[in-house]
């Protein structure tokens, strides 16, 4: 845990940190948004995306056994993650716990910003104060609160 806040600490001086749900990215493809832009246009800050290990395991895992068309849309999400340079937070020294208490943990731990359209995840983390991103009328991400730099 303090290698990888010790990892992202270096680069918090310059920018905050996004940390990018599964959810979020599938339904960005879906419908047609550009989910990197649109989370720069909507934060003033300079930004690092990043997304946990165990969420690539999760996309990995949907294109191996999903449908048709979510294994398809998994493995876009795969390519598009490699080309737009999102970081990759390995996240494997917190154990077997499930990806959205690891984003919970780490969003809490390292003043991160969680971009999210899952429902559960977004009501623990408003319950902690820590901001969330998500889609609103299928085409508009929004940020639930201000940040503070």
């Amino acid at each position: 845990m303090n290698k990888i806040k010790d990892k992202i600490n270096e680069n918090r001086r310059i920018q905050k940190l996004v940390i990018v749900d599964t959810d979020i990215i599938l339904h960005s493809l879906e419908n047609k948004i550009d989910l990197v832009e649109e989370i720069r246009s909507i934060i003033e800050y300079p930004i690092q995306l990043c997304v946990l290990r165990s969420t690539i395991y999760e996309l990995e895992k949907i294109a191996r056994i999903g449908s048709w068309r979510t294994s398809r849309m998994a493995r876009i999400a795969l390519k598009m993650l490699v080309n737009k340079n999102i970081e990759i937070i390995d996240d494997e020294c917190l154990g077997d716990m499930p990806t959205d208490e690891k984003i919970v943990l780490l969003a809490e731990k390292l003043d991160a910003i969680v971009a999210t359209d899952d429902r559960e995840l977004r009501k623990k983390l408003e319950k902690k104060e820590i901001p969330v991103i998500y889609t609103r009328e299928k085409k508009k991400l929004v940020l639930n609160r201000n940040i503070y730099w």
